[in-house]
């Protein structure tokens, strides 16, 4: 509310006086004074207007010496808006051997091709059980050799999976047996059989690691190498994301998870549950458990997915099988 000099006008409404405590020399040309001032909110009107600057001799403000104007300009914001749609890319398949070795080092440090395009389809084989201590792993004609059937290229794949996904908080990587058509038991089966019990070792099914040592559903357990056992199971020995812009893809290695550190026949670890550090194997029968899990965007990240198992020698002659419906869900 300072009273204007009549030499800069009387039409402003806001008004700033500056003085030192020492009067200031100030030679045209040469001398550059500089201050800031702070605390001022312009006008939320839009449109020109003008600042006027004098300059006095005296702390008093009386002795105008020289003066001018600056046009400024308030003008309203321009925004700039884009969109980006959230999009997910999965996929799922076998990994011929000769394609990447089944090694976890191996496809760790493999450069997969993008959206699965190495992959030989689906299937893949366990082959023929040659005794009841032996474990049948994939792929079965380079792990167990003595599994292989010898006429057909599928038990020499692994499985694996892809994904990627710009969801801001990543996804999960699940799996449920398909109980829609011919296999609806939900482990290793006979086309059609129905009302197995997984502590029996003598219907048409092929009991899941973990129930048929006793063990709490959904629990990683052991391939025990006695002739009693009847087991099926899943493992998840490796991630890969080599070459790829994102390294945030985990595998599930809790006591309930899918963890595994190479064991290529089957194993006799897991004694503890610490799927973290020991071979497990697990198999869900109904539910739909996270075999990985990331917490932002994945670029075309992969896990390797291995499955065994082994008959007893009351096991029922026949072809077993099961249909793995996987699926994944961005996280929200």
């Amino acid at each position: 509310g300072q009273t204007p000099n009549a030499n800069l006008g009387t039409g402003s409404t806001a008004r700033i006086r500056i003085s030192y405590a020492t009067p200031q020399t100030v030679t045209a040309g040469s001398t550059v004074v500089t201050f800031s001032i702070t605390g001022i909110t312009n006008s939320s009107s839009t449109g020109t207007f003008f600042a006027r600057v004098g300059f006095f001799s005296d702390n008093a403000f009386t002795t105008y010496t020289d003066g001018g104007a600056m046009a400024n300009s308030i003008q309203a914001l321009q925004n700039v808006s884009f969109k980006v749609q959230e999009t997910l890319s999965f996929c799922v398949g076998a990994m011929p051997n000769a394609t990447v070795a089944f090694a976890p080092a191996t496809f760790s440090a493999a450069s997969l091709t993008a959206n699965c395009a190495q992959s030989a389809g689906t299937n893949i084989a366990l082959g023929i059980a040659p005794d009841s201590t032996t474990a049948c792993v994939t792929p079965a004609a380079v792990k167990t050799v003595t599994c292989a059937d010898g006429s057909t290229t599928d038990d020499n794949n692994y499985g694996y999976a892809m994904i990627q996904t710009n969801a801001a908080s990543g996804a999960t990587i699940g799996y449920r047996p398909n109980n829609a058509g011919s296999y609806t038991q939900g482990t290793l089966q006979v086309s059609g059989a129905t009302g197995c019990t997984y502590t029996v070792r003598t219907d048409n099914c092929i009991n899941p690691v973990n129930e048929d040592q006793a063990i709490a559903v959904g629990n990683v357990a052991a391939f025990p190498a006695t002739t009693g056992t009847e087991v099926f199971g899943m493992a998840v020995p490796a991630k890969n994301a080599t070459g790829r812009g994102t390294n945030t893809l985990n595998r599930n290695t809790s006591s309930t998870g899918y963890g595994f550190t190479g064991d290529v026949s089957g194993g006799v670890a897991c004694t503890t549950g610490a799927a973290s550090t020991q071979d497990c194997w697990n198999w869900h029968r109904t539910g739909s458990p996270t075999l990985a899990s990331s917490s932002s965007a994945i670029d075309n990240e992969a896990i390797q997915i291995y499955f065994a198992t082994k008959a007893s020698i009351t096991t029922p002659s026949g072809q077993y099988a099961v249909d793995v419906d996987y699926y994944s869900v961005p996280t929200y």
